[in-house]
């Protein structure tokens, strides 16, 4: 059995992006997307399971990325970093513990260490 990790945040999961060069000849993006749960883990007071995998299922929801940087792309929405366009391919399981009780949280936010780059 793991000890829970002596931190927790919502930065413990990880986000999938999906980079691509072109929102389309009439610059709309598909509102749909592939959400992928990546990894993340559910803590107790006396225990901690991780699980990761690659369950994946098509969506139609609004879902907001923050950025410390304090820049955020929602469902309709295209996130340029270096000159980079990404879509929105996946995001972490929106429960986290906050002061030690399970909360569910309305935004992800991440730092770009945690992102993981997809290929078009």
């Amino acid at each position: 059995m793991r000890a829970a990790p002596a931190q927790l945040d919502n930065r413990t999961n990880r986000v999938r992006l999906y980079s691509y060069s072109d929102a389309g000849s009439n610059g709309v993006v598909d509102s749909r997307y592939t959400f992928v749960e990546e990894v993340w883990a559910q803590f107790t007071p006396d225990r901690a399971v991780e699980r990761s995998g690659g369950e994946a299922a098509t969506h139609e929801r609004r879902a907001t990325f923050g950025f410390h940087e304090q820049v955020s792309v929602g469902h309709d929405m295209v996130m340029t970093i270096n000159s980079v366009a990404y879509k929105v391919d996946g995001i972490p399981d929106p429960r986290t513990y906050v002061d030690g009780m399970l909360r569910l949280v309305s935004a992800v936010w991440v730092d770009r260490a945690n992102l993981t780059m997809v290929e078009s």
